[in-house]
């Protein structure tokens, strides 16, 4: 039962992604097809798993990124590597924005004033205690983040919560509520982000999507963006109202950004920079503490890092994605996500397909 699920949500996630590739390219003027020698290359080097894909991928990377690389994967068949490459007993696990202080440093996390794991209050070390406890450490910080900890993406479960404006009363109704709720909770502090990442839009957690491959003992970059909110919102994420933007291997932004990878081309941020004359200083610094992080993390074969520079200049990890991730836009920008790595990632994804099976 368990397979024929995955495989009807494979299918419908397939069915979503060629509607709206066909309705992008509907929409455009002139894109010029593959050529016969271009399509035969893309089905010799894809077709080895056995799934439907649709060409038409490569066509939109070809547009977008002005040549033709086969080594591309087409997003239609993205899920597959997605379950072959992380392993979802742990994936779940690192997923939890509370678990996730227990098995990478807590320091790389936002600071945490407390949370609400299965009906049980946490206080700022992350061990029970009293809800009288909690309550005061909402209260005594004021502004506080406060998430979702289950499995959620997009920005969605981020709320900003002023406590110092609730009544003594009203806290501890909220506190209950949320008890009550069939909801993992986790409260952080607001983080204060670094200059260099504040000047994109000041409101915004501004944050730099960073793709690692962790495969055959060897962690490396695949693809990273700069998101920022467009407006006064905390979310940087593009589902959310954001704009994402392109980072090259030494840091230089693309020359325009998009609200999603399909959208409207916008060349500088909301507060007036150009993104073709930006580039972040702070970026081989930030990737290099990301690949140590995937280092200590062997289990998992790429992981998506939501991360930022606070205002003291640490690398702080927002969260990390580790599936239902679409890579149309990191290839439409940075080309093949895994770059000279693709036909080892081939061989590695062939090889744990037969042990996925039983999982799925």
């Amino acid at each position: 039962m368990r397979k024929l699920l995955n495989k009807f949500v494979y299918k419908e996630k397939k069915r979503r992604r060629d509607r709206a590739l066909k309705a992008y390219m509907s929409s455009q003027e002139s894109i010029a097809p593959l050529t016969k020698e271009e399509e035969a290359k893309v089905k010799a080097m894809w077709g080895v798993f056995g799934l439907p894909f649709n060409t038409g991928w490569h066509r939109y990377f070809k547009h977008m990124s002005g040549s033709f690389d086969e080594r591309c994967i087409p997003q239609d068949i993205w899920n597959l590597f997605e379950i072959s490459l992380n392993t979802p007993a742990y994936r779940d696990a690192l997923q939890h924005k509370v678990l996730c202080y227990k098995i990478l440093p807590s320091e790389v996390f936002p600071t945490p004033l407390g949370a609400i794991v299965h009906g049980v209050a946490l206080g700022n070390d992350l061990r029970p205690c009293s809800h009288d406890d909690l309550e005061s450490n909402l209260a005594n910080e004021g502004k506080v983040v406060m998430k979702v900890a289950g499995f959620t993406g997009g920005g969605k479960g981020v709320r900003l919560i002023d406590f110092s404006k609730m009544t003594k009363e009203e806290l501890k109704a909220f506190v209950q509520k949320a008890i009550a709720d069939n909801n993992d909770y986790i409260f952080q502090k607001v983080l204060k982000i670094s200059e260099e990442l504040k000047r994109f839009n000041p409101p915004s957690t501004n944050t730099v999507r960073v793709v690692t491959l962790n495969i055959n003992g060897r962690a490396t970059l695949a693809s990273s963006f700069l998101r920022m909110a467009t407006d006064d919102r905390l979310n940087d994420n593009a589902g959310a109202g954001g704009t994402m933007v392109a980072v090259h291997p030494d840091g230089q932004l693309h020359h325009f950004g998009v609200d999603n990878p399909m959208a409207e081309r916008r060349l500088c941020s909301p507060t007036g920079l150009v993104f073709a004359e930006t580039r972040l200083e702070s970026y081989q610094r930030l990737v290099d503490r990301l690949l140590s992080l995937h280092e200590q993390i062997p289990y998992m074969g790429f992981i998506a890092w939501d991360a930022t520079i606070d205002e003291e200049g640490e690398i702080r990890v927002i969260e990390l994605n580790l599936d239902s991730q679409e890579m149309e836009c990191h290839q439409a920008f940075n080309g093949p996500l895994f770059g000279d790595r693709t036909q080892e990632v081939i061989d590695h994804v062939l090889k744990q397909k037969i042990k996925r099976v039983k999982v799925f």
